[in-house]
């Protein structure tokens, strides 16, 4: 193992110290043909700004099993409701008090674990913006 670590370590060394500048050609007439049929354009152009309005178009895109994850994994962050469309505030509050002191996530976890087994209705868990998502559903 020690040999296998060596020879690698050497490769890692020797490999680096053979590539030269030298090896390379800049062609700076490719250069300029690059730029000269290069178009100008906007960032802002190439994005569909209407999705990020909160408008509730993109319903039907939240997938249940992937709020279900990563409330597992970082639920305390609020990551899930994050996913699912909540205002930024939510999600600074429980990163604050760590998902409402594992409390909230906890419920939070149950309510999406409902949904995927009894393929309930996502539309109250998106775009929720209160601190307690399933308010709503008491």
């Amino acid at each position: 193992m020690k040999k296998l670590f060596t020879l690698l370590l050497l490769g890692f060394l020797i490999i680096p110290l053979t590539a030269t500048a030298g090896n390379y050609k800049i062609d700076q007439n490719k250069i300029d043909a690059s730029f000269a049929s290069a178009s100008e354009m906007s960032l802002l152009s190439t994005f569909d700004l209407n999705a990020f309005q909160g408008t509730g178009q993109v319903l039907e895109e939240k997938d249940p099993v992937m709020a279900f994850v990563l409330a597992s994994v970082l639920g305390y962050l609020g990551i899930h409701r994050l996913y699912l469309g909540t205002e930024p505030v939510v999600v600074i509050l429980y990163i604050v008090t760590a998902g409402g002191f594992g409390i909230i996530t906890l419920i939070d976890w149950i309510q999406l674990l409902l949904v995927l087994l009894d393929e309930k209705d996502m539309g109250p868990y998106i775009d929720n913006p209160n601190f307690i998502m399933w308010k709503n559903e008491m």
